[in-house]
């Protein structure tokens, strides 16, 4: 057995349960109470799946309302017009770019030619798989719950996407502790853990969306507050700085995330504009915007060190909190909510 071999650790077990840092102990909840024990019974399934209502009467996609109300909720349309199979084809797609370049590099020798002060921020890429986990939990209650079949099928897709980047960044993990002689993500949920760490405020505020119970409220927030705010910040960190320290996969990677996320602002964009429809909707998109914009702000801001650690900074935190709050404010002025006090533009 070779030296670099003997370094890589072999994952197996039951995986451990994350504890939970901001959530008091009455408000902990297994994923079978976030969904109100509302799983269906095997018949209903393959009822419902065939006619979109239960043997017990009721429409499939009315048990959960949400406290926005519309008359028709299926006349939401997806702008991408993705059906269930062409999206798959679209994931399958990007995880096999994914793959196939990653393999590509660790047999030509290209991530030997990483900067070495590179590889300690990869620990934290590493880590962020446990944010996309907890925003799996979130879409998977969406999906659910949701109150129309193509919203929920939008629900499904983000299912997909999380899961995706869950497994290409345990994946990438296990190619990096090959390829990079004493690297390895031992510590990954330490960093996780990290009170006042870089990724202590995306923690935070994925583990507030474990608690929604409102499934439009999951898509305001994951979506419309989460993505333009910290998500793609994050990613674009790992993207541009990556490329700036000889690390030519990285940047793949997460570009790939990015284009999920974009796809996924997109139709919640239009969600949004469906709901606004009804005006009595409005003052309650705004208090969660009131109530969500300033976890996600904390989030950003705890980033900030994450720039002074790498040995090429080419991005500023300060610089790039300004464009993040940019394109976030960009958003609500797009959707009609720019003038909504309180929220940072």
């Amino acid at each position: 057995m070779t030296e670099k071999a003997a370094t890589t650790r072999r994952r197996s077990g039951r995986p451990k349960p994350i504890p939970f840092t901001y959530l008091p102990l009455e408000d902990q909840k297994e994923y079978y109470e976030l969904t109100l024990n509302g799983s269906p019974s095997e018949s209903e399934a393959m009822l419902g799946g065939l006619t979109g209502f239960y043997d017990t009467g009721g429409y499939i996609f009315g048990r959960y309302p949400s406290h926005l109300v519309h008359p028709n909720w299926r006349q939401f349309r997806d702008p991408d017009r993705y059906t269930f199979r062409s999206y798959n084809n679209y994931l399958a797609e990007q995880a096999a770019i994914v793959t196939h370049g990653t393999e590509t590099l660790l047999a030509t020798g290209y991530l030997e030619c990483m900067h070495p002060g590179w590889q300690k921020a990869l620990s934290y890429l590493a880590a962020f798989r446990f944010h996309e986990a907890g925003a799996l939990k979130l879409w998977q209650f969406v999906q659910y719950a949701a109150a129309s079949e193509p919203i929920s099928y939008c629900g499904v897709e983000e299912c997909g996407s999380r899961l995706i980047s869950v497994h290409t960044l345990n994946r990438y993990a296990l190619d990096l502790a090959q390829a990079l002689p004493g690297w390895n993500d031992d510590n990954a949920l330490e960093l996780w853990l990290e009170d006042g760490g870089a990724l202590a405020g995306a923690r935070e505020y994925v583990e507030h969306e474990l608690t929604i119970r409102d499934w439009a409220e999951g898509i305001v927030v994951d979506a419309v507050v989460a993505g333009p705010l910290y998500y793609e910040p994050i990613l674009r960190f790992f993207a541009i700085n990556g490329a700036a320290h000889g690390d030519v996969s990285t940047p793949t990677i997460v570009s790939s995330f990015t284009g999920l996320a974009e796809r996924r602002l997109r139709w919640a964009k239009e969600f949004v504009r469906l709901a606004l429809e009804v005006e009595e909707n409005r003052p309650l998109i705004e208090e969660w915007l009131g109530r969500w914009t300033p976890r996600a702000e904390a989030a950003l801001e705890a980033l900030g060190p994450l720039y002074e650690q790498v040995p090429n900074p080419v991005l500023k935190a300060g610089v790039e909190a300004d464009r993040a709050r940019a394109a976030y404010g960009a958003v609500l002025e797009e959707l009609g909510l720019g003038t909504l006090t309180g929220v940072t533009r």
